[in-house]
Parts: C-alpha cells; sequence; structure tokens
C-alpha cells in the first residue's frame, strides 16, 4: 500500500498537503480529547494545579517567543522544531481547562470558548508553517500577528496571577554546555563564563520526559584515502539520532556561526585543527577537507547542539591512518610558548586548578619582541577559540573567551584574553588556543595537570 498512497499524496498541492500534515499534528492534543475523552495530560498529584498551569502557559509562550526568534532571522526551516513543545503545551493547557476545581475552573460556556481559542492557536501556527516551508518570510511575519493574538486569547483566560508567573517562567535561560546553571537572559554561566543562551522549557510537572528528547548524536567520518601527514584528505562527516536517522541542519542549532564545530586531533595530541563541515549530497552528510601534519589515526569530536532542548553535544568518531603514528602523549606542563611567530602565555587567578571548579584564566598574545599583539581577527564570533583534549582521548573541552560574541568584522582583540575553564575530571590536558590574523591560523598550546575534584559543587543563584 506505500506506493499507491505515495502516488496519491503527490497528487495532492504541496501547500494543502502541507496544511494538513500541521494541522493534524498540533491539534491531535485538543482534538483527542475532545472526541475521545481520553485525558491527553493530567496535573500530577505532586504538583500544585497553579504551578502545572503557569508552567504551561510559560511553555507556550516560549514557543511563540521561538517562532518570533526563528521569522525575525529568516531561519523558517527551524519553525517546525517547536512542535514537540507546541504539543505538549496544547495538551497541559487543555488539560488545566477540563479541571473542575480551583479558582480558575471554567463554566459550560466557558469551557467551550476556551476550547475553541485554544485549537485557534493551533490553526494559527499550522498556516505559520505553510508559509515558512513555502520560504515566504512576509507572509510569516503577518501570520505571526494573527498566532500572536490567538495565544493572547487564550492566556486571557487564566488569571492575572498565573499570567505573570508564566511570563517569568518563560524569561529563564540555560547554559548550553552546564544545564544545572541557569538565571535570565544576560546572566553568565560560573562554569565557563558563557552567557546563558539557551531558554530553559518550562516544562509543565517537570518534565522527564521532554528532558530525554535531547538526543545522543552519533558519528562516523568516511575518508577518500586513510590520513597521511601532509596529504589534503577529503572526508564525509556522518551524524544519525539514535534511531538511526539522519541529522539534518535544521535539527541543529547554530553556535558560534556554524551548526557543527568539528574539533580533530592526533593521537599524540600534537596536531589540532578545528573544522566546519559542510550540507554534503545526502541527508546526515557533511563535507570538509583537511589536512593532517601527523601520521597516524586522528580523533574528532562533533560539538553540536540539538533541537529540541538545545544542549550542547560531543559526537567522537576517529579516521585510521595509513601508519600507526606516534601515539606518546607529552604531558609536559607548559604555560608559555612560542608558535607561529607568537609568544603565548597562560596564567590562572587560581594557584590550582581541580576538577569540576572553574579557573578563571587569562591568555596573553604578544610579538617575539615582546610588543602586545593587538591584531586578532573576530572568527567564529571570538578572538580566540580554546580546545582541550584529555589524555585518554576520551574528553574534549571547548571554550570560548568570556565576554559578549564579537559581531563586528572589523574589530580587533588581545593582547589579554579572559575565559573560565572547567574540567569535568582530573588528569592531563593538552589545551589549544587558535586565533586569526590575516585570515591565517595561529594556535598555542599548553599543558595543564587537572587536581582531583573537592567535592564541592559550584552553586548558581537560583531564578525568583
Amino acid at each position: 500500500m506505500a506506493a499507491p498512497l505515495f502516488g496519491f499524496l503527490q497528487l495532492i498541492p504541496g501547500k494543502t498537503l502541507a496544511l494538513c500534515f500541521a494541522a493534524s499534528f498540533l491539534l491531535f492534543g485538543v482534538s483527542q480529547a475532545q472526541q475521545s475523552g481520553t485525558p491527553v495530560a493530567s496535573v500530577p498529584s505532586e504538583i500544585p494545579p497553579s504551578q502545572f498551569k503557569s508552567e504551561s502557559l510559560a511553555l507556550l509562550l516560549q514557543v511563540l517567543s521561538q517562532l518570533e526568534e526563528y521569522v525575525r532571522r529568516n531561519q523558517l526551516g527551524y519553525v517546525h522544531n517547536e512542535d514537540v513543545f507546541l504539543s505538549s503545551a496544547i495538551a497541559s493547557i487543555e488539560s488545566c481547562g477540563r479541571r473542575r476545581d480551583g479558582p480558575e475552573r471554567f463554566s459550560g460556556p466557558t469551557q467551550v470558548a476556551f476550547a475553541k481559542d485554544l485549537e485557534e492557536v493551533g490553526r494559527q501556527i499550522a498556516q505559520l508553517h505553510v508559509h515558512a516551508d513555502l520560504g515566504k518570510k512576509k507572509e510569516s511575519e503577518r501570520q505571526l500577528i494573527a498566532v500572536h493574538e490567538a495565544v493572547d486569547r487564550v492566556c486571557g483566560h487564566f488569571s492575572e496571577s498565573t499570567r505573570n508567573r508564566a511570563r517569568e517562567l518563560a524569561g529563564r535561560y540555560l547554559c548550553p554546555m552546564h544545564p544545572d546553571m541557569t538565571g535570565d537572559r544576560n546572566g553568565v554561566c560560573p562554569k565557563c563564563g558563557y552567557f546563558f543562551s539557551q531558554i530553559r522549557r518550562a516544562i509543565p510537572g517537570g518534565g522527564t520526559n521532554l528532558m530525554a528528547l535531547s538526543p545522543r548524536i552519533t558519528a562516523t567520518i568516511q575518508t577518500s584515502a586513510p590520513v597521511d601527514s601532509a596529504l589534503e584528505t577529503r572526508a564525509v562527516l556522518r551524524l544519525a539520532k539514535p534511531d538511526g536517522s539522519p541529522v539534518f541542519g535544521s535539527d541543529l542549532i547554530p553556535s558560534h556561526g556554524s551548526p557543527i564545530h568539528l574539533l580533530l586531533v592526533d593521537a599524540s595530541l600534537t596536531d589540532y585543527q578545528h573544522v566546519h563541515p559542510k550540507g554534503g549530497n545526502r541527508p546526515g552528510e557533511y563535507e570538509f577537507n583537511f589536512t593532517p601534519h601527523r601520521s597516524g589515526a586522528y580523533f574528532a569530536w562533533a560539538d553540536v547542539r540539538p533541537f529540541p532542548m538545545g544542549l550542547q553535544e560531543y559526537a567522537m568518531t576517529s579516521m585510521s591512518g595509513v601508519v600507526a603514528g606516534d601515539t606518546r602523549v607529552n604531558q609536559s606542563e607548559t604555560n608559555c610558548v612560542v608558535s607561529d611567530g607568537l609568544v603565548w602565555k597562560l596564567s590562572f587567578e587560581e594557584k590550582e586548578i581541580w576538577a569540576r571548579r572553574p579557573a578563571h584564566g587569562q591568555l596573553q598574545v604578544t610579538h617575539l619582541d615582546g610588543s602586545p599583539c593587538r591584531e586578532l581577527e573576530p572568527w567564529m564570533e571570538s578572538f580566540v577559540h580554546f580546545a582541550g583534549f584529555y589524555e585518554d582521548r576520551q574528553t574534549v573541552l571547548h571554550l570560548h573567551p568570556s565576554g559578549s560574541p564579537v559581531l563586528e568584522t572589523t574589530a580587533r582583540g588581545g593582547p589579554e584574553i579572559k575565559f573560565v575553564l572547567f574540567a569535568p575530571r582530573a588528569g592531563f590536558v593538552r589545551l589549544f588556543a587558535e586565533g586569526r590574523i590575516n585570515k591565517e591560523s595561529k594556535t598555542g598550546s599548553f599543558g595543564l595537570r587537572i587536581g582531583p575534584w573537592d567535592g564541592t559543587e559550584v552553586i548558581c543563584a537560583p531564578s525568583k
């Protein structure tokens, strides 16, 4: 039956088909309860009803906020990434409306109006999907007005205190590298110094099931030939979801200008390279070229932030070499190195670096004559990027300087670059600092010894 069905679907106009699919999915949470009486979502007994209502409404407001952001940035392909949260929000809000207790219980006529307004949210967002799928930004902007009005009508069915609490919850953010650190959008993660850039989803009732939706992506790399020193290698990175399906570019949140940061290093932790694979000929495939400077195998980590949760993941894989190569890691501790015509010096405020404790570092870059280097160019929204690799080649660190992203292409940085290092465990780390001058890569490497964890945890000021 698959072939006839597919042939039938091909006869349906694209706009009509898209609207049917979008509407059927988005309205499922409402229609299921209305038609069958089966609860789509219910308030957990241990969760106060007022909290569940606020969280449900907050999640809907977060969906609206993200849709507005995608349309504003012309990232129309990302609109569908809100579907899982929209479905949860609609189902949870519908559950709140069916309750017969509490100060916001609805009478018969009010219940009918509430259900109608909630269904209208799904319809208007389904129409937004159609415009977004067709790449029509102006139409999407106009449709957002209708979406906003529909959401406002749903919010109007709840008390002012519930709406205020929902807006407060909707404005919470977290660190994508350390999701236990939360705050407002202007806050800074105490573990790594990175801004709270990822929205903290207000999952109704705690949402452990949706937190599990952050997938563990797997990676493999196929090369045109075994890796050989000084020979350019053409390679294809394949990214897959836990079920084996391909990871599309629209499944990933761009971070520092790219959805994929591929960190490469040889077995001796001597040759480090940072590349950004581009979409290939097949879904889930991303192509890149690199020229190894060492013989032997190379290890690779794809640094990505997949939807829907937007939390950072490292998908690890490797590439085999023509020969075995030198696998010995130089574990000498170094904080100053001369490399690529520059002097790189590393220092920390703390006397010792301990696992699971933030270490506040400063990189100083000078020329060989001792004069300060102020010519560092912005690269991926920063003047310098850091990558660290443990001696067992199983754990990677990807760090960025403290402060705001550098968006002005004519800006120049140096000689001091501040950053925060948060090492997950004890051991030896080879830390690389990479910058750009005249569009040429400049790299310095350091050897760090991370002490064992002392048992204390980093505490982030809780959101009110």
